[in-house]
């Protein structure tokens, strides 16, 4: 129904179908497909989102490399993957599938000398594997006002324990926001549903991942 939705009106009337994901999104993304624009060429970004309008076509070599379009909650991006990503990761590359994709911004123009940017894919992950493959910490901001809050979020952690570290992040009264780690004993195993309990808790964009 929602393909439907798409094809005719051009936008989901029923909901989007990431909708779900969202809060998994944020915690595995390093930007989204609307603040692209906002990053010099060739930067390197990890977003998830949903393949649409998959087209194969073929290199002056006869190679196979493909294009699509990612889309997030916030809009999409064009996705090259010139022949060698896309032999390597084509089980992932099929419509209306959700990927984790890693490529590099590239800047372009169209024929009449607008700019815009896409994507040059690089990586390709299923959610679960890049949770799975994920080493690293769990961070969680916290604003002014969250503090009821505290021992439902309390829970919420102690029903994911797991082999990741936790770090809290808080903004001083002199506007600086550091990051306290919590203890061993708060240690979590960052997951779809932990994502899903964090942000029907604090709210959209209030989680990330660290690389230690």
């Amino acid at each position: 129904m929602l393909r439907a939705e798409q094809e005719v009106l051009g936008f989901y009337l029923s909901g989007h179908p990431l909708e779900e994901r969202a809060g998994l999104f944020g915690i595995l993304s390093t930007t989204n497909t609307r603040d692209l624009e906002r990053l010099a060429g060739s930067a390197e970004v990890t977003i998830g989102g949903l393949i649409v309008g998959l087209r194969e076509t073929l290199t002056k070599a006869g190679k196979k490399m493909a294009r699509f379009r990612l889309e997030d909650l916030s809009g999409g991006v064009q996705v090259t993957c010139f022949p060698r990503s896309y032999e390597q990761f084509k089980p992932l590359l099929v419509e209306d599938s959700v990927v984790l994709v890693r490529a590099k911004v590239e800047e372009r123009s169209d024929a009449a000398g607008a700019s815009s940017v896409g994507l040059l894919l690089e990586e390709a992950l299923d959610l679960e594997s890049a949770l799975t493959s994920f080493r690293g910490a769990l961070v969680i901001r916290l604003l002014p006002g969250d503090d009821a809050k505290l021992p439902a979020l309390s829970r919420v952690l102690a029903g994911h324990r797991g082999p990741c570290r936790l770090f809290l992040e808080t903004e001083g009264a002199d506007g600086r926001v550091r990051r306290v780690r919590a203890g061993d004993e708060h240690r979590v195993r960052v997951s779809s549903a932990l994502a899903q309990a964090i942000e029907g808790l604090l709210g959209r964009g209030r989680t990330k991942l660290a690389r230690m």
